[in-house]
């Protein structure tokens, strides 16, 4: 918190200060209870990579989960990544791999309803 929103803080009164704290609780427990219905909604949601071209599964590779074909670099990662926020091209980047690729993979979990954001 910068020095101007220390003192607005300061400034307010004991009862403000009360509301403005269960206002802030009630955010971080819908915040909560949002992640945790996301979780449980993916965990439901097994996505059935065996349609996607570009995905392989091997239990030699990476003990089994979806990879990126030829590759040992896990699907999971590029979702992960993209839903904290990462571009795609920045995701392409960070594992050296095409774009377009990034790019079906994300498009193919999105059709799926694996993604909480659209690419």
């Amino acid at each position: 918190m910068n020095k101007e929103g220390r003192e607005e803080l300061a400034a307010l009164s004991f009862t403000e200060k009360v509301r403005l704290l269960e206002k802030l609780r009630d955010r971080t427990l819908a915040l909560m209870a949002a992640g945790k219905e996301l979780a449980e909604k993916k965990k439901q949601m097994k996505l059935d990579w065996a349609k996607c071209d570009l995905v392989e599964i091997d239990p030699l590779r990476a003990n089994g989960p979806p990879v990126v074909k030829g590759t040992r670099l896990l699907v999971e990662e590029i979702i992960a990544r993209y839903e904290y926020g990462l571009s795609v091209a920045e995701i392409s980047k960070q594992f050296e791999i095409e774009v377009e690729t990034v790019k079906d993979i994300l498009t193919y979990a999105e059709r799926h309803y694996a993604l909480t954001r659209s690419v």
